[in-house]
């Protein structure tokens, strides 16, 4: 049976990543799959000190600071995929995640599924952006499936999200690793998932969205306003780069053509 590990980057035991979590896990094992929670929170992960010379890349222990480093690498190595899901601290991944992604190194990873969930509870910001810190460091053999991140005003439809992309990567993982042939075949798929190149800019427009279409104080005149085909051109504008924006209405056609909204959960510090 395949092994997938979740990593669990919250320093909290319930919230929204804690619950996303569990979503993950469910269709992991729906699928056939088995799962490994690994919560960060219950180990000791110091901040790398940047030895000289890097002793740790051969092996991964650290030859400064013991710590509970090899024992959250030995789990990670041992899976046949890796979900981590971490909330958003300053449009960035929490410190308690980047120890562990700084502590990693490089070993038996090379094509093996990997999924970021970002979780920004707040405001929403930094929901997009913090899926670099991630996906940098799947970009070191791993390879990504489309990443989830998530606000308080998309999470009751990333629940169900979670759901099917906790089956996804048990199919992956029970397929079994797929390295990239070369640099090019890695970064033409790097290239294909949605969010993973977006800045600044998108990612405010894109929360925008959802906050109009489902905050319940929205004016329905504000959210015909955010449909209307001057808007829209008004958006498709500040996008330079074409392949952003053509992933982008993808995930704003929903919105934009007058769905339900989904709903919004209540502001919350324990993400």
């Amino acid at each position: 049976m395949a092994l997938v590990t979740v990593v669990n980057g919250s320093p909290h035991t319930d919230g929204y990543t804690s619950e996303l979590v569990a979503r993950v896990v469910a269709g992991i094992e729906g699928a056939g799959a088995s799962a490994d929670v690994v919560p960060l929170r219950d180990y000791r992960i110091e901040p790398c000190v940047n030895t000289a010379g890097w002793p740790c890349w051969p092996d991964g222990p650290c030859s400064h600071v013991e710590d509970d480093t090899p024992l959250v690498k030995a789990c990670v190595e041992a899976g046949d995929g890796l979900v981590i899901a971490c909330p958003v601290y300053w449009s960035s991944i929490n410190g308690l995640t980047k120890n562990f992604l700084d502590k990693m190194r490089l070993a038996g990873f090379a094509g093996k599924p990997a999924l970021a969930i970002t979780v920004a509870g707040g405001s929403g910001s930094g929901m997009v952006l913090a899926l670099r810190a991630l996906h940098g460091f799947f970009g070191w053999g791993w390879r990504p499936l489309a990443p989830l991140p998530v606000s308080r005003f998309n999470y009751e439809q990333a629940l169900l999200e979670a759901d099917a992309r906790g089956r996804e990567i048990a199919a992956a993982a029970l397929a079994g690793p797929r390295p990239f042939a070369s640099a090019a075949e890695q970064w033409r798929w790097e290239a294909a998932l949605p969010y993973v190149d977006w800045r600044l800019l998108e990612e405010k427009l894109y929360l925008a969205g959802l906050v109009v279409e489902n905050a319940p104080s929205a004016p329905e005149t504000a959210r015909e306003d955010w449909r209307q085909p001057a808007m829209l051109s008004t958006r498709r504008a500040v996008w330079p780069q074409p392949p952003a924006w053509k992933r982008l209405p993808m995930r704003l056609r929903r919105l934009m053509n007058g769905a339900a909204p989904y709903g919004v959960r209540p502001a919350r510090p324990d993400r």
